[in-house]
Parts: C-alpha cells; structure tokens; sequence
C-alpha cells in the first residue's frame, strides 16, 4: 500500500528530496520491524483500552486483564500475519501465535516477580522484560509461525 502511495504522481516532488529517499530506503530494508513495532503499539494500546473500559463498568482486575488480553492478541494475530508478514491465516498458525503469547505471558510472570523481588524498580523491570518478549515474538514470529517457505 504504502508504494503505491509513494510512486503515486502526487509525491513525486517528495520522492526528489534525499532525506525522504533515504527515508524510505530504511523503511524499505527494515519493513517487517517497523510494522512489528508500529503494530505492536496499536495491540498494546488495545489491550490497555479494553481493560480499561471492562475495568469502568466494574469488572474485577483479573476477568478484565483476561479479556483485554485475548483481544490485543487476536488483533496481534491479525496484523502480524495479514500486514506484517503476509502470511496465510490458518488454525493452525493461530493456536501457534496464541500458545506463544501465553508462554510469553506466563514468562513475563515469572520474570516480573523474579525482577521485583531482588529489589530492580518495577518500571525498569517491565522494560526490560518487555524489550525481551518483544523480540522473542518478532523471531518466533517470523521464523516459526509465519514462516515463509524461502527461509
């Protein structure tokens, strides 16, 4: 979609630029991590509205986080598989992607305790576990889930 804009007559004053062609070289050669991150944000931000709003109307912490978590997933599912590595959707893949996240889930549990409790700052420890789960998803994502038959 996006070359299609970009070598749309309409940019072609922008396509002259050196700074917006170097630009896009970058997205270029790193599309799948750029689209793994931009569409990260949206699955967290997701994740965080839904549990919010589940959390106004009264639901307790765990049935909210629970659900919030099945929809940012299921969105996560959607954008990594039909936007970010173009790949089939089949059952198959998709129980694959959800046991990933909740083996994430339960590793982020784990670690964020472990973390916690040898005194790091709660904050900092959610950063860094994060940063891992990050790109522990991208990989398994790309190498395992949807996997492309030339790799």
């Amino acid at each position: 979609m996006l070359e299609k804009i970009w070598n749309s007559p309409s940019f072609e004053k922008i396509r002259a630029i050196p700074l917006c062609q170097k630009l896009w070289e970058f997205y270029k050669e790193n599309e799948e991590g750029i689209l793994y991150l931009v569409f990260g944000a949206f699955a967290t931000f997701i994740n965080i509205a839904v549990f919010m709003l589940f959390n106004w109307f009264g639901m307790a912490v765990l049935p909210a986080n629970t659900i919030a978590f099945v929809v940012s997933v299921l969105f996560a599912y959607w954008s990594n598989s039909r936007v970010i590595f173009r790949a089939k959707q089949t059952v198959q893949n998709l129980l694959q992607f959800f046991g990933m996240r909740i083996l994430t889930l339960l590793f982020d549990n784990v670690a964020m305790v472990f973390l916690v409790n040898i005194y790091i700052n709660k904050l900092l420890s959610k950063i860094i576990v994060n940063v891992v789960i990050i790109i522990f998803n991208f990989f398994m994502s790309k190498f395992f889930i949807f996997k492309k038959k030339d790799q």
